[in-house]
């Protein structure tokens, strides 16, 4: 039975952290086994391939070879979700 992942893809206007200047984020639920099962879903739809850069166990960061995008892969919690407007289901 897949799980359930929530994935913020951010795009950032200069390369520093993510979380402290960006300037989009399209917000992502997606069914799939692993969290490597959810990450490759994602760049299908947006057509921005990346490669895993952390993993904390909670979460899993992966960034877009060549460009300022970053996706936050974690396992999805219906009540963090509830909080989110526009999220696609893939």
């Amino acid at each position: 039975m897949p799980n359930q992942y929530f994935i913020e893809m951010i795009q950032s206007t200069f390369v520093v952290e993510a979380t402290d200047t960006y300037c989009l984020v399209n917000r992502f639920l997606v069914a799939a086994k692993s969290p490597l099962g959810a990450i490759r879903k994602v760049p299908r739809r947006t057509g921005c391939y990346a490669r895993k850069a952390y993993s904390t166990g909670e979460q899993s960061r992966y960034d877009a070879n060549n460009a300022c995008v970053c996706y936050f892969v974690e396992q999805a919690d219906g009540n963090e979700i509830e909080h989110y407007s526009r999220i696609e289901v893939l």
